[in-house]
C-alpha cells in the first residue's frame, strides 16, 4: 500500500526540513524512512512511503515529522488493517453440571490458512445470568441498525437489568449509568423510522410489516413499564397501526397471533378486542409458535384457564432428547422464517411455560435444548438472540443455579488459559473473554481441554474466526449465485460539450488515481420468498465512494441518468456505506437476478485485494452466495 506525508511551509524563509517516518504493524517497503528536503516559503511537497502490513489483524500506525530550526510538526494515524480472502467462523458449545468432568472439543483450522489471520473466542460462565450477561455484548455490537436490531440492542438490557433488580442481584454501575442513554438513543432511532402510517418496517424506507410494528409496541410498551418514558403519541399511532393492520387480507395466523400478543401488553383499553379476535382464530391452521403466544395472551388478558388450555394443547407436540435431557418444538413447515423457526418457537414456548405452568418439568429441558443451539456466545441473529434473553429471563426467577461452587480448568493446545474458582458470586457476573491469537493456534486440529471439580454448570463457548486463503476462495453458490463486475468510467462530451456523459469500459485490472469504477453485483435468486437478505461487498483501502453518483450519467444505464433516475434503483431497503465494504439491505424478493452498484474512485496508488462479496439472509446466514476475490492496482495519473 502506498501512503504519503505532504509537508507544508507556511514561513517566509526557506527551511531546510528533516522528515521522518515510522510504522508500526507494516514494514517500508521503498521510499526512505529519514530525508531533508529544502521546501521554499508558502510551498509544500509530497512524499511517498509504500509499506506492507506485517500481520493482517489489528491496526496500522503511521507516523511522519518535520522539523524545521524554527518550527515542527508531527502526525500519527491509526489504520484498520483486513486480512485477504474470506472470513469463516466457527463455533462450539459444551454445558455439563457434572460435579467431576473432564469435556474434549476439537477445532480445525483449514491447511493453508495464514495463522495471523486466525483467532479463537473462549468464554465461561457459571450460571444462566452470567450466559444472558455475555450474549448481550453481541447485541449491543451488531454492527447494522435496522428496526430489529435498534430494538434488539437495548431492550434486552432493559428486561435484564429489571429482571436483575427484582432478584436483588448485582447490577454495574456501568450499566446504570449507560442504560439511560442506550435507551433513549434507541427510542429516538425508532421513532425516526415510524412510517406516515404509524407503523414501521425493516428500515425506514420500505413498507409498514406487521409483525416489525408489533415487535416495536411491545418493546415500546416494556420499556414504558420499567420506567422509560415513551412518546406516548407515537405509542398510540404504533397501537392503531396494529389495529388497522390486523384487518389486512392475507394475513397468517402466526403474524397475527404475535399482534395481538403485542396489543394485549401494550393496551388494556383493547382487551376485548384480543379477545374477540383469539376466539376467531382457527385452531387447527395453528403452528406451534401461535400456540405459544396465544397462551401467554390469554393469561396477559386475564383468562387463566383458557391460558392453560392453549398450554396443554402446545405440550402435546413437544418432542424429546431423552438421551440428552432436552426437549424442544418444531415449526409447521420450515422456510427460513421466523413463524417457523424452531429455535424462536422453542423461546416462545419456554415463556409461556414458565409463566403459565412454572413447575413444569419441561422448563430445564427446553432451556437445556436452547443452550445447545448457541453459536459461540449468543445465537444465529439478533432476532433470535433477543427472543431467547426475553425468555431466559423469565425462566430466572425460578432458577436454582445461584449457587456454584467449583474449579475449573481450560486448556487449548495444553496451554494453560483459564483456572478459576466459580462462586455464588460469579453468578451475576458477565464472564471475561479470553482471546487468542494465531500464535496460540495449530493449522490442522487445535485441542481443547474443559476441567472442572465441584458442585454447579459450566457453559462454555468458543468461537473460531479465520480468513480462508485469497487464491483458495471460489465463487460459491448454497441459496443464491452471486456475480460481480467493475468498469472504468471514460468521460466524453456530447453535443459540442454542453452534455458529458461516461462511457463503462471493462476493468483490466488496472485504473489510473482518480479515475471512477462502476462496480455491479447482481444476486441470482431461484426462490420465491428471500426475506431479509444482506449483500456485503468489501472495498480496498485505496479508494473512496462516490456519494453523489447520480452526477455521473452514464451511457446505456438507466439507473445513472441524473438526479430524477437516482431513487429507480433503490428498489431495496437500504445502503449502509462503511470505511471497508458497501452493504445493501433488501427487505424481500423473489426469483430472478437482481442488481445492485456503486461508484467508487481510484485514489492512493498501490496494489490492493478485494475480498470476495458475499449475499446472504440476515436471519439465516448459512443461505449464501459469494464472489471470487479480485485483484486491482492504482497508478499514478
Amino acid at each position: 500500500m502506498q501512503s504519503f506525508a505532504i509537508v507544508h511551509n507556511y514561513l517566509q524563509s526557506e527551511k531546510r526540513t528533516k522528515v521522518s517516518f515510522r510504522s508500526e504493524n507494516v514494514s517500508l517497503v521503498s521510499g526512505q524512512a529519514t530525508r531533508e528536503i529544502v521546501l521554499k516559503p508558502d510551498s509544500e511537497q509530497r512524499l511517498d512511503f509504500v509499506v506492507k502490513a506485517d500481520n493482517p489483524n489489528g491496526h496500522a500506525v503511521l507516523y511522519a515529522e518535520a522539523l524545521t530550526n524554527e518550527e515542527s510538526d508531527a502526525m500519527e494515524i491509526r489504520v484498520p488493517l483486513q486480512a485477504t480472502g474470506l472470513k469463516l467462523s466457527k463455533s462450539i458449545i459444551a454445558d455439563f453440571a457434572d460435579v467431576t468432568k473432564t469435556e474434549y472439543k476439537t477445532m480445525k483450522i483449514p491447511s493453508g490458512t495464514d495463522l495471523r489471520s486466525s483467532g479463537m473466542h473462549v468464554t465461561i460462565d457459571p450460571s444462566l445470568a452470567s450466559t444472558i450477561l455475555t450474549s448481550m455484548d453481541d447485541l449491543i455490537g451488531y454492527p447494522y441498525g435496522c428496526v430489529e436490531q435498534t430494538m434488539s440492542r437495548f431492550l434486552p438490557t432493559v428486561i435484564v437489568a429489571n429482571a436483575f433488580g427484582k432478584l436483588n442481584a448485582p447490577i454495574s454501575e456501568a450499566t446504570r449509568t449507560e442504560l439511560p442513554k442506550m435507551v433513549n438513543k434507541g427510542m429516538s432511532r425508532l421513532y425516526s423510522f415510524q412510517h406516515s402510517d404509524g407503523g414501521w418496517g425493516w428500515w425506514e424506507n420500505d413498507n409498514s410489516n406487521p409483525f416489525m410494528t408489533a415487535y416495536v409496541i411491545y418493546g415500546l410498551s416494556i420499556a414504558n413499564e420499567t420506567g422509560y418514558p415513551v412518546n406516548k403519541t407515537s405509542l398510540g399511532r404504533g397501537i392503531g397501526s396494529i389495529k388497522n393492520q390486523l384487518t389486512s387480507s392475507g394475513l397468517e395466523n402466526t403474524t397475527k397471533a404475535y399482534m395481538l400478543y403485542s396489543l394485549a401488553i401494550a393496551s388494556k383499553p383493547d382487551h376485548e378486542l384480543v379477545r374477540d379476535e383469539l376466539s376467531k382464530l382457527d385452531k387447527t391452521e395453528l403452528n406451534n409458535y401461535a400456540k405459544s403466544l396465544i397462551a401467554l395472551t390469554w393469561k396477559i388478558i386475564g383468562d387463566n384457564s383458557r391460558a392453560k388450555e392453549a398450554l396443554a394443547d402446545l405440550e402435546k407436540n413437544v418432542i424429546k432428547l431423552q438421551g440428552e435431557g432436552a426437549a424442544y418444538w418444531e415449526g409447521k413447515q420450515f422456510h427460513y422464517n421466523w413463524q417457523d423457526d424452531k429455535v424462536q418457537t422453542t423461546a416462545m414456548a419456554l415463556k409461556a411455560f414458565v409463566n403459565i405452568d412454572e413447575k413444569s418439568e419441561l422448563k430445564d429441558m427446553v432451556i437445556r435444548w436452547l443452550i445447545m443451539q448457541r453459536q459461540g456466545t449468543s445465537w444465529r441473529s439478533t432476532q433470535e438472540t433477543a427472543i431467547i434473553i426475553y425468555s431466559m429471563v423469565d425462566y430466572l426467577k425460578t432458577s436454582q443455579e445461584l449457587d456454584p461452587d467449583y474449579s475449573l480448568s481450560v486448556f487449548v493446545n495444553d496451554k494453560n488459559i483459564l483456572q478459576k474458582q466459580m462462586t455464588k458470586s460469579d453468578v451475576f457476573a458477565k464472564s471475561e473473554t479470553i482471546k487468542l491469537d494465531g500464535k496460540d493456534l495449530l493449522p490442522g486440529t487445535n485441542n481443547i481441554r474443559i476441567e472442572k471439580s465441584g458442585k454447579g454448570k459450566v457453559y462454555f463457548a468458543s468461537t473460531l474466526n479465520y480468513y480462508k486463503p485469497f487464491d483458495q476462495v471460489k465463487s460459491e453458490e448454497d441459496g443464491y449465485r452471486v456475480e460481480k463486475e467493475m468498469f472504468v468510467l471514460n468521460k466524453y462530451e456530447e453535443y459540442g460539450g454542453d452534455k458529458i456523459t461516461y462511457k463503462p469500459l471493462p476493468f483490466t485490472g488496472t485504473i489510473k488515481s482518480g479515475e471512477v469504477m462502476l462496480v455491479k453485483v447482481r444476486v441470482h435468486s431461484k426462490d420465491d420468498n428471500n426475506n431479509y437478505f444482506m449483500l456485503e461487498d468489501p472495498l480496498p483501502s485505496g479508494v473512496e465512494i462516490v456519494k453523489d453518483d447520480w452526477t455521473y450519467p452514464i451511457e446505456n444505464d438507466n439507473n445513472y441518468q441524473g438526479y430524477d433516475r437516482y431513487y429507480w434503483r433503490w428498489w431495496y431497503a437500504d445502503k449502509d456505506v462503511r470505511d471497508d465494504k458497501v452493504v445493501f439491505f433488501a427487505t424481500s424478493f423473489g426469483k430472478g437476478v437482481f442488481e445492485f452498484s456503486y461508484l467508487m474512485r481510484a485514489e492512493i496508488p498501490g496494489e490492493y485485494s478485494v475480498n470476495p462479496a458475499k449475499g446472504s439472509l440476515m436471519y439465516y446466514p448459512e443461505v449464501y452466495g459469494n464472489t471470487e476475490g479480485t485483484k486491482l492496482k492504482i497508478i499514478e495519473n
